[in-house]
């Protein structure tokens, strides 16, 4: 087995298949000033060589290691390589390592960020997909209504966002209704999903329009006539 077949089996058994946003690239310099470094983690972090791509963020001057997407990129690094050893089964909620829970810290604060950043680079860094990385990171582990709070952010900024993360937000927040058995606002957001060419929704649908078959409305209980 090859590494890139490894790599997508240890994902798909820590369920790492939901839909992550990464940052659009290239940035322009101002936007960016550890481009070079950042690219090279992110290649790394795809090739699942996060202590790698860790040890290129502790290179990075104390100075830049306020930055939006140098945040942005540690977060993730962190979460993954904590998620990429953990052999839980999917039953959920499941705990948060404390690495995996400083991967979220360290995303959120970044997200925090959002509001001050220049609209230019915020649309040029695809910066607002920081709201669906933090969403599908909760949803993996089975933390819904935190999960649910992100997405939805992410779905009412969905003007600042690449297409590709439009339809993974969709995506996300219909699994998140999916698993908390509200089928209609599960078929509400995959059908806005499928609307923007997702590969999944189609089937998702059906299972949502199963689910919805199969729930039986609680019967009207007559007054009592006096």
């Amino acid at each position: 087995m090859n590494w890139r077949m490894a790599l997508r089996r240890t994902l798909q058994l820590v369920g790492l298949l939901v839909a992550i946003s990464y940052p659009v690239m290239p940035a322009l310099a101002v936007c960016d000033p550890n481009k070079s470094t950042l690219d090279k983690v992110d290649l790394l972090g795809a090739q699942g060589k996060f202590d790698d791509a860790l040890k290129l963020l502790d290179g990075v001057p104390a100075a830049s290691q306020q930055d939006f997407r140098f945040n942005y990129s540690k977060g993730k690094m962190l979460y993954l390589k904590a998620a990429l050893t953990d052999r839980n089964h999917w039953n959920p909620p499941l705990p948060l390592s404390p690495t995996m829970a400083q991967g979220l810290q360290t995303l959120v604060a970044a997200a925090r960020m959002l509001p001050s950043l220049d609209a230019a680079c915020a649309t040029q860094l695809n910066a607002y997909s920081i709201l669906n990385t933090i969403g599908a990171f909760y949803l993996n582990r089975g933390y819904f209504k935190d999960a649910e709070n992100y997405l939805l952010q992410a779905y009412a900024n969905d003007s600042k966002v690449t297409a590709d993360t439009k339809r993974k937000i969709r995506d996300n927040l219909g699994l998140v209704y999916l698993e908390e058995r509200k089928p209609d606002e599960a078929i509400r957001y995959y059908s806005e999903a499928l609307t923007l060419h997702s590969n999944v929704a189609s089937a998702q649908l059906v299972k949502a329009q199963a689910i919805k078959n199969t729930q039986v409305a609680k019967p009207v209980v007559p007054a009592a006539r006096k």
